[in-house]
């Protein structure tokens, strides 16, 4: 799933498949013609669109690719349909020239896109390590002159590394360091793997879970505990206890504790079948 999917999935937690609290979209110009002075943005919204607008509005962008292009901009005038703005307002990425093109807004948002991919970094950076995590595989020439490679950045944990020679399977001894020198290994990762021979070395690792991961329980999982952060909960939100199952005390929670249990809850879930994966490895270890 890509960031900007994942943010939607998020706000139709907030405001539900219904309008609910959706704010009214604003169009923007195919070239918005920015001009930029300082903390001051000017630029062009679509024909008849800066009618909608008035001076001390909010104007979010949507859908944008990257955080940094999730503009949130504080109106300060309007004239026909060229908007000035703040830009950078509560701490969102400035916007650049031509950033804005064929833009689309939320006017007045309560919770702007910036705010929820801060919150999914909350989450993914902080709430899911190492309860959770992603298995992923590398296929690995390795370097028998001192058996030194370099991992993904996001790799905690070597689960196991195998080589297969003459069709028979060998575990292959490992060693994994992490916050190497980045002017030595650029990933901060490194991995020394003692093969027998120069085939293939195919290892399988622990990774902290990103935005990008695919796996649809991760997914609603990011999304469920971004949801809750962003409707106020705190990270010492409410405890995860058999009770709090009971429909009668959920119903006593605020909508926010509600969401703050499932984002606990399908972490939980996810932990115990990670956990049931990982008796697996050390079985057949």
């Amino acid at each position: 799933m890509s960031n900007t999917a994942l943010v939607n999935r998020t706000k139709t937690l907030l405001y539900g498949a219904g309008l609910g609290e959706k704010p009214t979209i604003i169009r923007g110009a195919a070239d918005a013609a920015e001009t930029i002075t300082g903390s001051v943005v000017v630029f062009s919204l679509f024909a008849g669109e800066g009618a909608k607008v008035a001076a001390g509005d909010t104007l979010s962008r949507i859908d944008a690719t990257t955080e940094a292009l999730a503009a949130h901009l504080y109106v300060l005038s309007v004239s026909v349909d060229a908007v000035t703005a703040l830009n950078s307002y509560m701490g969102s990425t400035a916007t650049a020239v031509n950033a804005l093109d064929a833009a689309f807004f939320e006017l007045n948002a309560l919770r702007p896109e910036f705010f929820l991919w801060n919150q999914i970094e909350t989450i993914v950076s902080g709430l899911l390590w190492p309860e959770v995590w992603a298995y992923n595989t590398y296929n690995i020439t390795p370097d028998l002159s001192d058996y030194q490679v370099s991992l993904n950045a996001n790799v905690e944990d070597i689960e196991r590394a195998v080589q297969v020679i003459g069709g028979t399977t060998y575990n292959v001894a490992f060693q994994l360091y992490k916050n190497m020198d980045p002017d030595i290994f650029s990933t901060g990762v490194m991995a020394e793997l003692f093969a027998f021979d120069a085939s293939t070395v195919y290892v399988t690792v622990r990774e902290r879970v990103t935005a990008a991961t695919t796996n649809e329980s991760y997914i609603q999982c990011i999304a469920t505990g971004a949801a809750a952060l962003a409707a106020g909960s705190t990270l010492g939100g409410a405890a995860l206890e058999s009770s709090k199952k009971d429909s009668q005390e959920r119903a006593r929670m605020t909508p926010r504790q509600a969401m703050w249990q499932d984002f606990l809850m399908l972490r939980q879930q996810i932990a115990n079948d990670l956990a049931a994966e990982v008796d697996w490895f050390q079985a057949v270890r």
